[in-house]
């Protein structure tokens, strides 16, 4: 019955470019989700989860993603979430 300490990592990011915050804004928190979950396979970051609002996001995660977040660099990743948010938003809307 002793207490474990579990650490948890969180990171959050803001989104500045207006158009997409608009496309953002548009989709349903379950679709942004969606998006992020992408960005943070294509960012390589392990272990993390998280939310996309139209102007923030924020990832949590254990120990596996604190290493994660060492390795990408903690000065790359808001950058690069950013970037593949924006792909993201611009392909969709290429497509339909």
């Amino acid at each position: 019955m002793r207490p474990v300490v579990e650490r948890r990592y969180v990171f959050m990011g803001a989104l500045i470019e207006e158009e997409v915050a608009a496309a953002l804004a548009k989709l349903s928190q379950v679709e942004r989700n969606l998006v992020l979950s992408g960005c943070i396979e294509a960012v390589g970051l392990e272990g993390a989860s998280g939310r996309l609002g139209p102007k923030i996001f924020t990832l949590v995660g254990g120990e596996d993603f604190g290493r994660s977040i060492e390795r990408v660099g903690r000065g790359n990743i808001e950058r690069q979430i950013r970037d593949h948010i924006r792909e993201t938003i611009q392909s969709a809307s290429t497509s339909r």
